[in-house]
């Protein structure tokens, strides 16, 4: 399902999303402003939201491309309006 370069950029996307969780985590530990660790929230948040358009995109294409494994096209956009559904709330 994932190529090795879409894989490839999804990883790095995490481990960055980690280092940043790990960021905040001293940030705090070390009494950083309040400031500082709500800018890297933001960002952290940021980067989560980046992730997964990234990987929503690639899973509908795949899916839409490939309708035999995955079901019929109406089926597909409907389970991904339930994921688009629940990313909103």
């Amino acid at each position: 399902m994932y190529s090795s370069e879409m894989k490839e950029t999804a990883i790095n996307r995490l481990k960055r999303v980690e280092g940043q969780m790990r960021g905040i985590q001293r940030l705090i530990e070390n009494d950083s402003h309040c400031n500082e660790v709500m800018n890297q929230l933001f960002a952290t948040r940021a980067a989560i939201g980046s992730l997964i358009s990234f990987l929503f995109e690639h899973h509908t294409v795949t899916c839409l491309e490939n309708p035999e494994k995955y079901g019929t096209s109406r089926e597909i956009i409907k389970e991904m309006a339930k994921i688009l559904n629940r990313y909103i709330k």
